[in-house]
């Protein structure tokens, strides 16, 4: 892939490559703004983003949110968008969700991740000058990801993305969640995160060469996951799927649920989040997120990865005031709601 410096105009989202035609892709599609009423103007997008001006204010409808895109390439993609909706549904309601089911949905939530991310950066003017080196065709089930869902007991409409405006996701879209009306979704994904721990060959030495080229030592794996694969930051209930594919050993789908590995097909993938209030959820989800932002970012700096101190320490001061203001408005407004 051939993408420029300093940011996404011009190029597809999907390829990234140079577009000839004007054509955009919903970085939510319609269908989920129609399954949770935002279509219209009532429940609009909101973030405050880190800009080349300072930071901005969005305040938009969702379905001004696009990215260029090639109609070839998004008239490819737009089966994975019919495979997600019948995934999520089935998810949303209980119903049995497959293997195949369950990675087609993971695909879909690589997507749009990756997506907001080309959003996030063109919206804000790049003020990171972070390199744009792939689209949504390089990272979909390229790294080891892990999806976990909460279903919360409301029947409140609704869509939020959590985490996709802090500093640390414009510099690398590693972690974000989604709320689908009572469907909670976390999305991690980076190299090796969950390789070692699932028991597949994982990387003991990083080596990065002085022309952006990354070689690694593998050790093998022991064949046998430990429990937990990944850390739960806030002991949030969910289901939770992981995946390791950065490595030569692609693994299929592990479904976790309260510790215990569980065997397909699953009746139901997400565990029951109780108690609490759509608003408490998002504010613990919305710290959550930014916690693992900020453990990856410190990952890659321990595994030789340039990472500017001042920008590493801009990231701490945003995530630590975040956390600090999120934490205050969560335990003034948005404590547990007993049903």
């Amino acid at each position: 892939m051939s993408i420029d410096r300093i940011g996404t105009k011009g190029r597809c989202v999907f390829c990234g490559e140079k577009l000839f035609k004007k054509n955009e892709e919903h970085v939510i599609p319609k269908w989920a703004m129609r399954e949770t009423g935002t279509t219209g103007t009532a429940r609009p997008f909101y973030a405050k983003l880190h800009s080349s001006r300072g930071y901005i204010r969005v305040h938009e409808p969702w379905r001004k949110l696009t990215v260029p895109a090639h109609q070839s390439c998004n008239s490819e993609f737009s089966q994975l968008e019919n495979l997600a909706r019948t995934a999520l549904l089935a998810i949303q309601s209980g119903d049995e969700v497959t293997p195949r089911q369950l990675g087609q949905f993971a695909d879909w939530i690589d997507k749009v991740r990756v997506g907001f991310w080309w959003w996030v950066v063109s919206r804000s003017g790049n003020p990171l000058n972070v390199p744009m080196t792939f689209g949504i065709a390089d990272r979909l089930g390229t790294k080891d990801r892990l999806i976990r869902v909460s279903l919360l007991d409301c029947t409140t409409e609704g869509l939020n993305i959590l985490g996709a405006s802090s500093l640390g996701f414009q510099n690398q879209p590693s972690a974000f969640a989604l709320r689908f009306n009572n469907v909670l979704v976390l999305s991690v994904s980076s190299d090796f995160i969950l390789a070692e721990r699932m028991g597949y060959a994982y990387p003991t030495h990083w080596n990065h060469s002085s022309d952006g080229l990354i070689e690694i030592e593998l050790a093998e794996g022991r064949g046998a996951p430990r429990i937990p694969i990944f850390p739960r930051l806030f002991g949030i209930p969910g289901t939770a799927a992981y995946q390791t594919l950065s490595g030569p050993d692609k693994s299929p789908l592990m479904v976790v649920d309260n510790e215990q590995v569980k065997p397909f097909p699953t009746s139901r993938f997400g565990s029951r989040w109780q108690n609490i209030s759509v608003s408490g959820a998002c504010a613990l989800l919305e710290m959550e997120v930014r916690a693992y932002q900020w453990l990856l970012l410190q990952q890659s700096a321990a595994q030789g990865a340039k990472i500017s101190p001042v920008f590493r320490d801009l990231v701490l001061t945003e995530h630590n005031k975040t956390i600090s203001a999120i934490s205050r408005a969560y335990f003034d407004r948005a404590l547990p709601v007993l049903r």
